[in-house]
């Protein structure tokens, strides 16, 4: 970066309409090469001034991009959590960190995002010291993939770094400086800023009582506060929601067919782990658990939907975990852990006040 700032520097002086140019096109940005893109910048900044976000569920598309611009526009932190919603209750006191904590949770979390998440650091040159993996069954499940994940990230991380075949075109580094120097994104970048945004929809600080709001709330930390309703459900509500899917078909969420982990995938995953520990990386994995009703119908159902995989990658990842000298927690069987169903929010989440019955790494520091 201190180099850039030279090099641009230098051109300011050496032609004042081409650093205009490149001055413009850095910081404008349109297509958000530099930055990100234009929403998640405004939801970066507020983050980074320390502000939670409000109706954190209508920004479910940018969950992602937000990620990515926080990478991009902050300095290297030092623990950063990668998986699904049913990570994002894990804050930097469950995690023993007292410098920069980041939760990368996404909703509906896969495999792509598993590897594409920790890629953005990659990229960006900015590796945390610390990753916690939150490892749900599907993660090693090849069939499972969410509509909104980016899966040019894992393609160009197993590819370029990790050094498996992909049918993928890995992306020209030097393109992307280029339009520094491009009149077309010179234009673009002008065409950008006049451009009408009255009717945008923009996102917003919370400005009234944190526990009062009536929306999931996004906190500066990467951690998502619910909406009080959602929190504050009776014990029998909550049982009720969790039987009603525990006896349909959602009880075998992303683990329908899902005999046992992919090979390939497992090769990748292992390659990947490889990758942070050479670096000098600490990975923990943590498997968060199911609520009692789920996971005895899962395994009632096991050998009848091809539920086997939940209780192979458990085993696979214990292994692993012995092997890679990894520190592992939670499980997949909430009785192991001593929960029930007060424990939950509902089918899939636990409470953020029972997360640190199964991790908490400040009790051990």
């Amino acid at each position: 970066m201190k180099k850039l700032k030279f090099f641009l520097k230098g051109l300011l002086l050496a032609g004042p309409v081409l650093g205009l140019m490149i001055y413009v096109n850095y910081t404008v940005d349109p297509s958000g090469l530099f930055h990100g893109g234009q929403f998640e910048r405004e939801a970066v900044e507020l983050l980074l001034e320390g502000h939670p976000i409000s109706n954190y569920d209508a920004l479910d598309s940018y969950t992602r991009s937000i990620n990515e611009a926080l990478i991009m526009n902050s300095d290297p932190f030092d623990t950063i959590v990668i998986g699904s919603s049913r990570c994002m209750q894990i804050n930097a006191e469950m995690a023993g960190e007292k410098n920069r904590f980041l939760n990368m949770g996404v909703i509906a979390g896969d495999y792509q995002d598993l590897f594409g998440t920790f890629y953005i650091c990659v990229r960006e040159n900015k590796l945390p010291k610390r990753v916690i993996l939150s490892m749900d069954p599907w993660m090693l499940n090849i069939n499972e993939v969410d509509s909104r994940s980016n899966r040019d990230l894992y393609l160009e991380f197993i590819k370029g770094k990790l050094g498996f075949e992909a049918n993928y075109d890995l992306p020209d580094p030097a393109a992307k400086w280029e339009a520094l120097l491009d009149p077309a994104y010179f234009q673009g970048a002008i065409d950008y800023q006049r451009r009408d945004t009255s009717g945008e929809a923009k996102p917003e600080a919370v400005t009234q009582d944190l526990y009062e709001q009536t929306t999931t709330v996004k906190m500066p930390d990467g951690t998502i506060l619910y909406d009080k309703s959602f929190r504050e459900r009776s014990a029998a509500q909550v049982e009720e929601a969790i039987m009603a899917v525990a006896f349909s078909s959602s009880v075998g969420f992303r683990v329908s067919n899902y005999h046992e982990p992919s090979p390939e995938l497992c090769r990748q995953f292992e390659a990947y782990v490889t990758f942070m520990q050479e670096r000098g990386i600490e990975v923990i994995f943590y498997l968060p658990p199911y609520p009692n009703a789920i996971y005895d119908r899962i395994a009632e159902k096991s050998s009848e939907y091809g539920y086997e995989g939940v209780f192979k990658t458990e085993e696979y990842l214990r292994t692993l975990a012995a092997k890679k000298g990894i520190a592992l927690y939670g499980s997949y069987d909430p009785y192991s852990l001593g929960l029930t169903h007060r424990d939950f929010y509902d089918h899939l989440h636990l409470r953020a006040d029972s997360t640190p019955k199964i991790f908490d790494l400040s009790a051990e520091s």
